[in-house]
């Protein structure tokens, strides 16, 4: 019988699953902190187009999760932090979500443990975002506050 090589600690050497895996449960973690219950759906065929539901009071999100396993660096100094996410489904990410398929994607940069909460309206227009500093997106960093909104949905019978 072969011996079994020990799972990547290096995370430039983690798997794409793996790294999602860990992403969902750093948003998860980061939601039950603020008060959240989080549920995953039950059998999950990746048929689904959310990861988590969030619910809080009467509210209640689909959330779809992405996650990065390391930072890209681009040219300038300036320009230290840039993380790229594929924010489409499918293989290779190349479909984009429509609204409907989830309220909230939640960006997250695994190795520095930076989020980005985007509403379903700006996700669902592109199937690939990189995230830099003072960048377009940069203003959705840690912004939690967004899934307070009344105004998105309520749960049932809540």
């Amino acid at each position: 019988m072969r011996e079994r090589k020990p799972a990547a600690t290096n995370p430039d050497k983690r798997s794409a699953i793996t790294t999602g895996n860990i992403g969902e449960l750093m948003v998860m973690r980061e939601l039950m902190q603020q008060g959240w219950d989080v549920c995953v759906p039950a059998f999950n065929s990746n048929s689904s187009r959310f990861d988590l539901v969030a619910a809080k009071g009467q509210l209640c999100h689909r959330i779809q999760v992405k996650a990065c396993g390391k930072r890209v660096f681009q040219g300038s100094a300036k320009c230290k932090r840039v993380f790229a996410f594929t924010t489409g489904w499918g293989a290779h990410g190349k479909h984009k979500y429509r609204m409907g398929d989830f309220d909230f994607m939640v960006l997250v940069s695994v190795p520095v443990e930076d989020f980005f909460i985007l509403p379903a309206e700006v996700a669902t227009q592109v199937v690939s975002i990189k995230i830099a500093i003072d960048g377009k997106y940069w203003a959705y960093r840690n912004r939690w506050e967004l899934l307070d909104s009344s105004d998105i949905l309520r749960c049932p019978n809540a």
